[in-house]
């Protein structure tokens, strides 16, 4: 009876050691949890899916669509940010189509400033979030570990961050405006012509992606 009660109780602690090992594993990355893998059910029973990939930056940084299987690049689809190398996946934004197919550019070089899809204010409303009215950027500066918002030119314009920096080509009028991302709240007066050529300028290292769009085989 003592050999039995002690393999029981072996077999649970065993059991629990398991159990945590794989928590603190995560998802299929070194740190980074799991979100909803394919062939579990969410929340509200419906069926998961694996997050389909729609920017990288390298082969360890990317943004990913984490929608319900069968509703992936809707208006609303949140958007997550993964580093695979540093353990991150980050919430970013809700989707916007506006956005997806221009020019967008994060520097490969950067490692603390990162830029995500701008969304027009009705699309990423929430309550008490301050964010119903205006185009709205979100950023990082702290490498993708926590998101800010700041006030943009157009969901359609051509972007890009090099450094601190971010530029977008005012269609509107064919010139060039950057934004600072290290000033504190920056807001839609800080914005400064910088170029009457409307071009982004050149990136220190040329990330693999140059558009958020959406890949719906989501492969690795």
């Amino acid at each position: 009876m003592k050999y039995t009660r002690t393999a029981a109780v072996l077999a649970v602690i065993t059991g629990s050691m398991l159990l945590v090992a794989c928590t603190l594993r995560g998802g299929p990355y070194p740190g980074v949890p799991e979100l909803l893998p394919a062939g579990s059910v969410n929340q509200r029973g419906r069926p998961g899916a694996a997050p389909r990939v729609l920017y990288r930056i390298d082969d360890n940084r990317y943004f990913e669509d984490a929608s319900e299987a069968g509703h992936f690049c809707e208006n609303g689809s949140p958007i997550y940010y993964v580093d695979k190398a540093q353990g991150i996946r980050s919430y970013v934004v809700k989707m916007d189509g506006a956005s997806m197919g221009s020019n967008f550019i994060i520097d490969a070089a950067n490692d603390q400033y990162l830029i995500g899809p701008v969304t027009r204010g009705n699309t990423d409303c929430s309550s008490g979030g301050g964010y119903c009215r205006g185009d709205r950027l979100p950023y990082s500066t702290d490498a993708g570990r926590t998101w800010k918002r700041a006030e943009a030119l157009s969901p359609s314009d051509p972007m890009s961050v090099s450094g601190s920096i971010v530029y977008e080509v005012d269609s509107g009028f064919d010139t060039t405006q950057s934004l600072d991302l290290s000033k504190d709240s920056p807001s839609r007066r800080d914005w400064r012509v910088v170029s009457k050529n409307g071009q982004l300028p050149q990136s220190r290292k040329t990330p693999i992606d140059n558009i958020f769009h959406c890949n719906s085989k989501g492969k690795e």
